[in-house]
């Protein structure tokens, strides 16, 4: 068909196609999808329930008793601050790919990067409570607050996996001859959320490990009196009260620890084969060698040179007093009459001793020259008498008296004259220690029920509970200052009594047993709510749980 000129019609114009993407136009990549951060994660999980159990060993074996900066926090931390720095990362990365910030992460990981941050919050706290309180032992490094925070802010991070997991539908898509079903995934799809699971249950076992079989076979260990008492350990806290930290660890029953005058030597007593011997040991290193073998030997006492170190020992029958070098050579025996002789004191220039003697038939103090020689009794007044100690200016003598059932503190002129009470309560107040200015006394109390150790002025006044511990008792039989008056060196032993009454054990053998089970099983359930389990998972994880 022709127009009017004789020429074609002009054909349609064609559609054009877009044009191709330049440099300069690029796709912009798409968002890290969660299922990408499930692995690293997990892996992230490892590392941070081996840093905890890590930490949780050297708890355990004293190994972070002086200082929090330790390569065992440096391990934890370093795993919680890794969570951080990665989904950190990751979220960065997708709101630069032009996700909005309140969706850089998906819900499953957001949880986890906030419990990475109120991690290292809670690390800042734990750090605080050991500068206020000192380091925790035993169950207390498992209930403090700050642990427990610690604790949660890790479970909100290994939970990140099981999280993203579970968000994935595993159901195949029914059809009118075959329904809906669980689609039997393998490790590849269901391991980070088995390994987050197991991180969660390992938390939750190391939190209640006091109750748990393997940890502490309540139900089946003696009860009565077959029974063996939680060991006493030995203690250091600041005169105020502050700073409690252990100086020991051992499974023996430690005692009666004092520093040498120039505080590079602990003597203290520990109970070896049923008896009780002297021990000496670096403060720093904690290395202690034996100094005694023989009898029972306690009550240790360092002249104050520094170059003797007095003790009672039952080596030849009655108690008697002997000195000997720091190293436990050159022994000599200062007391020999057949009468029994202990609880004694030196003289703050060291030339006499005062110490307790049955020699007349009641329990009195007495004094001697420093080797022993020139005995002469000083109190008549009766009653039971322990526990002495010498004022540093050298013009009184405190003791602990035993009168009508009472046991209250009492001081006495250095030639026995001017007796005066200074301590007494409802409960039984012994072992009285000057503070090396004078000043102050400490004491061993049970006015509150269980034993604490109270400090008061040189007149008796102003008597006021320093260690603050009623789950413990504390002082043991002889506590001491160290040589500069900064800190107070004791015993420590809890007072639950379970060794005593049989029916706790059996009841807290039971819960142990009652309350793993609870856990192992709520485990296997939650696993199980997303469908069929790959072979092996729930013995990987209950394997992770038991170490």
């Amino acid at each position: 068909m022709m127009d009017d000129a004789g020429a074609p019609p002009p054909r349609p114009a064609r559609a054009t196609a877009a044009p191709i993407a330049t440099a300069a136009t690029t796709a912009v990549p798409p968002p890290i999808a969660a299922e990408r951060l499930d692995w690293p994660v997990a892996g992230l999980a490892a590392w941070l329930i081996v840093g905890f159990y890590v930490d949780l060993w050297a708890h355990a074996h004293g190994q972070v008793d002086d200082t929090f900066l330790t390569p065992w926090h440096a391990l934890l931390y370093s795993g919680a601050a890794s969570f951080g720095i990665v989904l950190g990362a990751v979220a960065v990365l997708n709101i630069r790919r032009g996700v909005a910030p309140s969706r850089a992460l998906s819900s499953a990981y957001r949880i986890s990067f906030i419990g990475s941050i109120t991690f290292l919050i809670a690390g800042l706290a734990d750090l605080l409570w050991h500068s206020m309180f000192g380091f925790e032992v035993d169950i207390e490094s498992l209930l403090s607050p700050p642990h427990l925070a610690l604790a949660a802010s890790g479970i909100m991070m290994f939970s990140g996996p099981i999280r993203s997991v579970w968000s994935r539908s595993v159901w195949s898509r029914g059809i009118s001859s075959r329904p809906a079903r669980a689609i039997r995934l393998g490790w590849r799809h269901h391991g980070p959320a088995l390994i987050g699971l197991a991180a969660v249950l390992a938390v939750c076992g190391a939190f209640t490990q006091y109750l748990h079989p393997i940890v502490d076979p309540w139900a089946a260990a003696l009860t009565g009196q077959d029974a063996r008492p939680v060991p006493s350990q030995l203690f250091a806290m600041a005169a105020d009260g502050s700073g409690q930290r252990r100086i020991s660890a051992s499974d023996a029953d430690d005692d009666q620890p004092i520093l040498s005058p120039d505080g590079s030597t602990l003597a203290f007593v520990r109970v070896v084969g049923g008896r009780t011997q002297v021990f000496a040991s670096d403060p720093d290193s904690g290395h202690a060698r034996q100094l005694t073998t023989q009898g029972n030997n306690g009550r240790p006492a360092w002249s104050p040179d520094g170059r003797r170190l007095g003790y009672v020992s039952s080596v030849g029958g009655e108690p008697d007093i002997y000195s000997m070098s720091p190293d436990g050579t050159v022994v000599r025996r200062l007391t020999t009459d057949p009468a029994a002789d202990f609880g004694f004191t030196w003289s703050p220039n060291g030339a006499a001793l005062a110490f307790i003697s049955d020699r007349t038939g009641t329990y009195e103090i007495w004094r001697a020259n420093a080797d022993g020689s020139g005995a002469r009794q000083l109190s008549h007044d009766g009653g039971r008498k322990f526990s002495l100690d010498w004022s540093p200016d050298g013009s009184s003598i405190t003791y602990a008296w035993v009168t009508d059932g009472d046991v209250e503190i009492w001081a006495m002129a250095a030639d026995g004259s001017s007796t005066h009470r200074l301590a007494s309560s409802v409960g039984d107040d012994y072992g009285p220690r000057w503070s090396p200015d004078g000043r102050q006394i400490a004491f061993n109390s049970s006015r509150l029920g269980d034993i604490e150790i109270f400090v008061m002025a040189a007149d008796g006044s102003g008597q006021r509970n320093l260690s603050r511990s009623p789950g413990t008792d504390d002082g043991g039989t002889q506590s001491s200052w160290s040589r500069d008056g900064l800190e107070i060196l004791y015993s420590s032993r809890a007072v639950t009594p379970y060794w005593r009454v049989d029916f706790v054990r059996e009841a807290l053998g039971a819960a142990g047993i009652l309350i793993q089970a609870a856990l192992l099983a709520g485990f296997v359930l939650v696993a199980l709510r997303r469908g069929p389990l790959p072979f092996g998972a729930v013995t990987l994880s209950s394997s992770r749980r038991l170490r």
